[in-house]
């Protein structure tokens, strides 16, 4: 895994559909903020080419008798966030976010439900040596992946993640650390909210009998709408009183 570290506190906003801004972690940065232009600071004084990078990651959830659990891992720098990482050469985004999201969590049963949004960030370097005072766009995608329902996950400590929990849709606003991420947690749970409710709906229609075998001979015996019958007292050639 390539350490993900280059990323700034700055605002979110909504761009053509994308969930776009930035994503900090570590200590706040004094130069530069987060957008899809960089500002003009970060532009002062730039020479060469402005480096673009791509990371991925997931946010993995599970079902329980109790509801859908969603997970949260304690990152190097004491905030909770989702697992993500860089692009490798060769890899779809798909796969560096399954990926990714593996070695940070410990998971091996992880599949993709359908993308998320993507966190468009602009930062001046200042960690890697090799790459001190460059220019840094990068997009960050996210996936929403599920795991087995008695998935706990193990924190990589190679990957200098400390823990994992697991908390319900009420609590996955408050307990993300990472404001600029808030959009991307949003869409997560309303996607899952929506899940949640046409199962729901789909449940209560089955317990209720309507669309299965049973409920529809129920509703013969009762002369309810299940029955078919010919409003005539004789049949006609054309229309006939037999079930098929």
């Amino acid at each position: 895994m390539k350490t993900d570290t280059n990323e700034k506190s700055g605002s979110s906003r909504q761009v053509r559909g994308r969930v776009t801004g930035s994503t900090r972690r570590g200590p706040k940065r004094k130069d530069g903020e987060g957008g899809r232009e960089p500002s003009a600071r970060l532009m002062a004084g730039v020479r060469g080419k402005i480096r673009v990078e791509i990371s991925a990651g997931g946010i993995v959830y599970r079902r329980t008798p109790r509801g859908v659990r969603v997970a949260l891992i304690l990152d190097p720098y004491g905030k909770w966030t989702f697992a993500k990482g860089k692009q490798e050469k060769g890899e779809s985004i798909e796969d560096t976010a399954l990926r990714e999201t593996r070695e940070e969590m410990g998971l091996d049963d992880l599949k993709i439900i359908e993308p998320v949004g993507m966190i468009d960030i602009w930062f001046r370097e200042r960690y890697r040596p090799e790459l001190k005072g460059v220019l840094v766009h990068k997009y960050v995608h996210y996936f929403l992946m599920e795991t087995r329902p008695d998935a706990k996950g193990k924190p990589m400590k190679k990957e200098h993640i400390r823990r994992i929990i697991w908390v319900g849709l009420g609590r996955l606003m408050a307990q993300s650390s990472y404001k600029d991420v808030k959009p991307i947690a949003t869409k997560a749970k309303a996607i899952l909210c929506g899940k949640r409710e046409s199962e729901r709906s789909e449940t209560l229609r089955l317990r209720s009998g309507q669309g299965s075998e049973r409920g529809e001979r129920k509703s013969k015996r009762r002369g309810g709408p299940g029955t078919r019958a010919s409003v005539s007292s004789a049949p006609s050639p054309t229309h006939h009183t037999k079930d098929n």
